[in-house]
């Protein structure tokens, strides 16, 4: 009876079985194809949407600079945007070419952020690392400090008196260790402005700046508005030359240098960068939450403190822009050739 009942059972079941046999096959061809296209194509299987976990940002600015407060305040808001956790992994062991160099060995994912400064800027620029600026790409400018040729008011009392001076002596420039982008500034101004190249003389910080104004062992110096704004330097120490393509909301009476024919704009940035191969839409997406993120109140109040204005803060068209001008004068300054960048 068992075998009787079974009999038109499995003649029922055959088709059935075949069914499923060519839609079993079905599936695994489907998912191989899948596999194949997610291989040639670099394409996630199954994408999550952005963003899905923990965002990083990575830094190596010591705790309670303008560097690391700039990393905090903005993580904290932009993560809030994009809602997602940004935590900020501080580096401060490594180099500077080390960090960048992390951020180059890690997926193109968008999950890492780095917050560039000028120190790192410079390093990439001159060709001290084994990856270069295309690399990177610029996300949102946080801050842009810049620069400003000051003298002695009494023996320059415009830029134009100073320019003429450099015309017909080597002034003598001050300049720190620290801040290497005095020097570059100096040498540019020399070479763009056809006059006799400076005396460099080092000094170890910005304090010393007064003292060797006030004893005559430095003529001018090429400092950060951020310094000038900071009252270091006393009355007697007078802003001639902006180095900026327009004239500065703090000092809106120094002429620039663009102004007296000197194509010559150099400042102190920092901003947020990811890889260079990010997907645009990743990329557009982290673009304006973190530009949002500084686009408030609290934000424009920090740098006002600290001397700038809010229009250091830019989105990725114009930094990018910044970062090649910027670029290519360091490569003229250190007679760099684009075949020396590897």
């Amino acid at each position: 009876m068992i075998i009787a009942r079974s009999e038109p059972l499995a003649l029922v079941m055959k088709p059935v079985a075949a069914i499923l046999i060519i839609e079993w096959r079905s599936r695994v061809c489907a998912l191989v194809v899948c596999l194949l296209l997610s291989v040639f194509t670099q394409t996630p299987l199954f994408a999550d949407e952005f963003p899905s976990r923990e965002i990083e940002i990575l830094t190596n600015a010591a705790s309670g600079i303008e560097s690391d407060i700039i990393t905090n305040i903005v993580g904290l808001r932009a993560g809030r945007v994009l809602g997602a956790q940004i935590a900020v992994t501080n580096l401060r062991g490594d180099s500077s070419a080390r960090v960048i160099e992390q951020l180059a060995e890690r997926p193109a994912d968008g999950y890492s952020v780095f917050l560039l400064t000028t120190g790192q800027f410079l390093t990439l620029a001159s060709g001290k690392t084994s990856i270069s600026l295309d690399t990177i790409r610029p996300l949102v400018r946080a801050s842009n400090d810049p620069l400003v040729i000051v003298a002695n008011c009494t023996e320059f009392p415009d830029a134009g008196e100073l320019l003429k001076a450099q015309q017909s002596r080597r002034l003598r420039y001050g300049v720190t260790w620290d801040f290497p982008l005095g020097g570059i500034a100096t040498d540019s101004l020399a070479k763009l402005a056809n006059s006799k190249h400076p005396e460099m003389v080092w000094l170890d910080g910005f304090e010393y700046f007064r003292e060797r104004f006030e004893q005559g062992g430095i003529d001018a110096a090429a400092l950060k508005l951020s310094t000038i704004a900071s009252d270091l330097l006393g009355d007697d120490i007078c802003p001639l030359l902006a180095l900026s393509g327009e004239r500065l909301a703090q000092v809106p009476e120094v002429v620039t240098a663009v102004e007296l024919g000197i194509p010559l704009e150099l400042s102190s940035i920092r901003g947020f960068v990811v890889h260079a191969d990010t997907p645009h839409d990743i990329f557009e997406l982290l673009e304006s939450a973190f530009f949002e993120s500084m686009d408030n109140l609290l934000y424009k109040r920090f740098l006002e403190i600290h001397g700038l204005e809010s229009t250091s803060v830019s989105a990725s068209e114009e930094w990018g822009l910044q970062i090649a001008t910027q670029r290519d004068m360091i490569r003229q300054s250190f007679n760099i050739a684009e075949s020396d960048i590897q």
